[in-house]
């Protein structure tokens, strides 16, 4: 109770700076406000940081403060304290909205409102609903502006504990509407980074998808489009770990694994990778798709750690290498009969290269 009695005076305090327009654009951040001696001054006047009186502040501005502190009171879901504020006009009507976070723990939002505010009276004008149905935790929240216009939107963001995912959702109001514009979150595996970014640093921010891999090249997938969802999507293979470029294997197991890695990506984000054409010659590539291997393989794995195999050496010849490739997880029970694959590696101008791959028949 006391420390709910000395929120309601810190609240206070700041609809007063709030109302009194001490700033155009005001984020107040509470997650970490405790005092046990807290008290709310009754005068008419304002000190900044070093306790110097910078202005005078009316009685018809206290008491809208003491109306927004009582507002926010009401409407504060029971059990949650206010963790963050903003001040902003959102929707470019002249008058400042509050975007208000509640939360029952530090550095989770559960319930944002949007409070109007039209000649002193205040209003719930809505609630910011959540799109994003895997697991996560709202963090924080921000007013942006995405493009070269006088637009504004709410951005909120989240995380998710187990695989550390990041993620946003895009809010616009208009006419007293909250309209989710777009959001971005990884989805079936809770795990990968989504970020509002300028990649083209053309004053327009684009909605990124970052993919991350524990493959041979540690390979990064990114995908990029317009904010809000339109225009082409385009995408990158990039290079994010030391030494941020492509490195040919120099052992010709790693060449397999490499390959069938960019197999997987090939087939999962449809786009071509430069690489496989260096692994093998034409006949390889022309023979042997993605089905294949998606027989014989638990690609899924890829997702979590890392494509798994059992690579063994059967036969050496010099220059030329035999090797039996088999599915390397726990996904295959031991009484099942593993496939397998075997794969005929040469070495040519220093690389090994695939010159063959066969399909091992059971007996």
């Amino acid at each position: 109770m006391i420390f709910r009695k000395n929120c309601m005076m810190i609240i206070g305090c700041i609809a007063i700076l709030f109302i009194s327009g001490c700033n155009p654009h005001t984020e107040l951040d509470t997650k970490t406000t405790t005092s046990s001696n807290t008290s709310v001054s009754t005068s008419n006047s304002q000190m900044d940081n070093s306790g110097q009186t910078v202005k005078e502040v009316s009685q018809d501005t206290l008491d809208e403060a003491n109306k927004l502190n009582q507002f926010i009171e009401q409407t504060r879901p029971p059990d949650m304290d206010q963790h963050k504020v903003i001040k902003e006009d959102v929707d470019g009507d002249g008058n400042a909205e509050y975007i208000i976070a509640f939360g029952d723990k530090p550095d989770e939002f559960q319930q944002i409102n949007v409070i109007g505010n039209k000649e002193g009276e205040f209003s719930t004008i809505g609630k910011l609903k959540d799109p994003i149905v895997t697991a996560h935790i709202n963090t924080d929240m921000k007013i942006m502006s995405l493009d070269q216009t006088s637009r504004k939107f709410i951005v909120v963001y989240a995380y998710g504990e187990m695989y550390g995912a990041e993620g946003f959702v895009i809010y616009e109001l208009q006419h007293n509407q909250i309209e989710v514009i777009n959001y971005n979150y990884p989805d079936a595996t809770g795990s990968g980074t989504r970020k509002l970014e300028d990649i083209n640093e053309d004053g327009i921010f684009e909605t990124v998808s970052y993919y991350y891999f524990r493959d041979t090249q540690k390979h990064t997938v990114m995908f990029y489009q317009k904010y809000d969802g339109t225009g082409p999507e385009q995408s990158e293979l990039l290079y994010l770990e030391d030494p941020k470029e492509f490195i040919y294997p120099a052992d010709p197991t790693a060449v397999i694994q490499n390959y069938l890695e960019d197999m997987y990506l090939m087939n999962r984000f449809e786009f071509h990778i430069q690489e496989v054409d260096l692994f093998t010659d034409t006949v390889v590539s022309q023979t042997y798709d993605f089905e294949h291997f998606e027989d014989v393989f638990n690609f899924s794995s890829m997702d979590y750690g890392g494509l798994e195999l059992n690579i063994s050496e059967v036969a050496n010849q010099g220059q030329q290498k035999t090797f039996l490739v088999q599915d390397g997880s726990d996904m295959t029970e031991d009484d099942d009969v593993k496939k397998e694959l075997t794969f005929i590696l040469e070495k040519k101008s220093g690389k090994w290269k695939i010159e063959n791959i066969k399909k091992v028949e059971s007996p």
